[in-house]
């Protein structure tokens, strides 16, 4: 038997999804439910009011969702394009970050602002040396 109300085989759509974004410096992922059809500007817009809401700490020190970049990881430095659906990127799990300032406008600047020297920490063994981005900040 079919759970569906229609007549036969047609696919499914979704409706929504369950997106997880990570915010930089802060401990878990806001969950966020979102249509697929929504935009990266849209899902930053929701993460942002989620984690204001629910008085997560450390607070936000802008909560303007313009001042926010999205990334597939906090190891990435390339954003994703605000345009971009949902439905259309690869993973359901992202990571948030600020935009560095308006004063260091930079056009080669893509990332987040943990490109700063200052937060890039350097491992270095016998056998190689490999830069590595400080997520503990």
């Amino acid at each position: 038997m079919s759970s569906s109300g229609g007549g036969g085989g047609g696919g499914q759509r979704l409706n929504k999804l369950l997106v997880n974004v990570k915010i930089e410096r802060s401990l878990g992922p806001v969950q966020v439910f979102m249509s697929p059809e929504s935009r990266v500007k849209d899902l930053i817009k929701a993460a942002v009011e989620i984690y204001v809401r629910e008085k997560r700490r450390p607070f936000l020190e802008e909560n303007d969702p313009r001042r926010f970049r999205l990334h597939y990881s906090q190891f990435t430095f390339q954003s994703l394009e605000e345009e971009e659906k949902l439905v259309n990127l690869e993973s359901r799990n992202f990571f948030m970050c600020s935009r560095p300032s308006p004063t260091t406008t930079s056009s080669s600047s893509a990332g987040c602002s943990s490109e700063d020297s200052e937060t890039t920490v350097a491992f270095k063994t016998p056998f190689l040396s490999i830069n590595w981005i400080d997520f503990l900040l």
